[in-house]
């Protein structure tokens, strides 16, 4: 019973556990059924929000996570600072590795945890800036950064280095500008249903407002078009970067900085997906702080278990998209069909897991091994 009260009780914030488990649950129906692109025009479409937003919302809670683990509502103490930095530095590398080991398997996703890894290292000089500075700063980055990134990549298009950080299907700039939006909110009480509210009606709003911009660009959207997204739905595994269809198409940099303020198709990283980002994210952890604030938790339970352990699940999922349908580069990739219950029945069997280990062991496993590393790393527990 206690370790049932420890997953809906303070001190743990379960708003942001359930906002964690639809995250993870919008990526296995991403990767594992055929959910339409989303369209305002039709509703049918409108399940397609989970494509580009569910990773959007990842790093926002990345970032209000961290804040947690670096004082809450209240900053850090200089002289705490090397330890907390050590500490994301060993949660970091975790992250990376795993995201390294999951992309060997050979599946078409896009995996998340490389760019996360060095989410956390991003993150160190801002631990312990105060959150209207963390505003000021992600705005600037929503900003100017892919108007910056277009130009980088007119000027050098093939650079690895910078196809991997900053051109792929998770942008560095756009994470780390929704992960400062996560620390800023992360800095203010979390438990207050007052800022639960306030976040989910200028969520709603901003998110009201961004679609009706991205209304005005051309055909809704403002996505360049002489670039190839090389991991589109074409099944490719590359997810580091957007190369040139043709070597003699000219781009203007004009066009290109408009391009990166305008963009607001999932995963181009323009300023326009990260204000819908931002709008999306916000809606979703007001109304789930709101509901963690009330008895209706309880009834959440399965979701907050689930929520608690995203790098676990996250995980699983891609290894169990590869016992289902294969690796791409050894032509036996099958992919989803149409009508295919995988991704319901893969949520429901990690609700059920979820719960079950929640309450018999606590904390999951990846997230043990990522909270090991980073006591290693600062000192506070020895590796030998």
């Amino acid at each position: 019973m206690q370790k049932i009260r420890s997953l809906i009780d303070p001190p743990r914030i379960t708003g942001l556990d359930l906002a964690r488990a639809l995250a993870i649950i919008g990526m296995i129906f991403a990767h594992m059924a055929l959910v339409p692109e989303l369209q305002l025009a039709k509703p049918e479409t409108w399940p397609g929000i989970i494509h580009g937003f569910t990773s959007l919302l990842f790093a926002f809670l990345a970032g209000a996570s961290v804040a947690l683990m670096t004082g809450g509502s209240a900053r850090p103490a200089i002289e705490q600072l090397p330890k907390l930095r050590l500490r994301l530095v060993g949660r970091g590398t975790v992250i990376f590795a795993i995201g390294l080991f999951l992309e060997a398997l050979g599946t078409p996703i896009a995996i998340i945890l490389p760019i996360f890894g060095l989410l956390y290292l991003a993150l160190l000089p801002f631990i312990r800036m105060r959150r209207h500075f963390l505003i000021i700063w992600a705005a600037a980055l929503m900003v100017f950064a892919p108007m910056l990134v277009q130009l980088l990549q007119l000027s050098a298009p093939y650079a690895a280095g910078l196809a991997f950080v900053f051109y792929g299907h998770y942008p560095l700039h756009a994470w780390l500008a929704m992960a400062l939006f996560g620390m800023a909110l992360g800095r203010f009480d979390l438990r207050s249903r007052k800022l639960a509210s306030i976040a989910l009606l200028a969520g709603v709003v901003i998110t009201v407002a961004g679609f009706a911009l991205a209304s005005l660009t051309p055909e809704g959207v403002g996505q360049p078009p002489q670039y190839t997204n090389l991991s589109s739905s074409s099944g490719s595994w590359s997810a580091y970067g957007e190369l040139p269809a043709d070597d003699d198409f000219e781009h203007s940099p004009l066009a290109g900085v408009l391009a990166g303020l305008t963009n607001s198709l999932p995963h181009t990283g323009g300023s326009l997906e990260i204000f819908l980002g931002l709008g999306v994210s916000l809606a979703v952890v007001g109304l789930c702080l709101l509901i963690g604030s009330t008895q209706m938790r309880w009834a959440t339970l399965p979701f907050a278990a689930l929520g608690s352990m995203p790098l676990t699940v996250y995980s699983l999922h891609v290894v169990v998209y590869l016992v289902v349908y294969g690796n791409t580069n050894l032509s036996d990739w099958i992919g989803p069909l149409e009508g295919d219950p995988t991704a319901l029945i893969v949520t429901l069997a990690f609700l059920v897991g979820c719960t079950a280990w929640a309450v018999t062991v606590g904390r999951g496993p990846l997230e043990s091994l990522m909270r090991t590393a980073g006591l290693v790393t600062s000192g506070e527990l020895r590796s030998e």
